[in-house]
């Protein structure tokens, strides 16, 4: 997914007046986790293939890094409570416990209780 522009990349900047409400961003969010993931290596060669591998459980952390592009250090820590609240939002989510995530740290999971949708 490309990178979100027109989010600010400084904590200068009126996070409000370039974040979309926490409804619009949980609807994004979520088409984004329903999106498959890069297969293994070893599947590469079956094109046809009827395994859909998606995310099972994410954190803030990594819809912040890999959905909004922005590494480490870079995002406020408003914008981090929005993309929180936007998670406990989706439907077919729950919020796990905390936990050590590689890449990330202590995070409050969020796993995946129901598959995802087909749309």
């Amino acid at each position: 997914m490309a990178s979100h522009s027109f989010l600010p990349r400084t904590g200068s900047d009126t996070i409000a007046a370039f974040v979309p409400g926490d409804e619009q961003m949980a609807g994004e969010i979520a088409e984004w986790l329903d999106q498959s993931v890069d297969p293994a290596p070893e599947f590469d060669e079956l094109e046809d293939s009827p395994i859909r591998e998606v995310r099972s459980r994410t954190c803030a952390r990594e819809i912040i890094e890999k959905m909004y592009d922005r590494p480490k250090g870079s995002s406020d820590h408003r914008f981090s409570i929005l993309v929180g609240k936007a998670l406990a939002r989706l439907k077919g989510w729950e919020k796990g416990g905390y936990v050590r995530v590689k890449d990330y740290g202590q995070q409050h999971v969020y796993v995946r209780t129901a598959p995802p949708s087909e749309e």
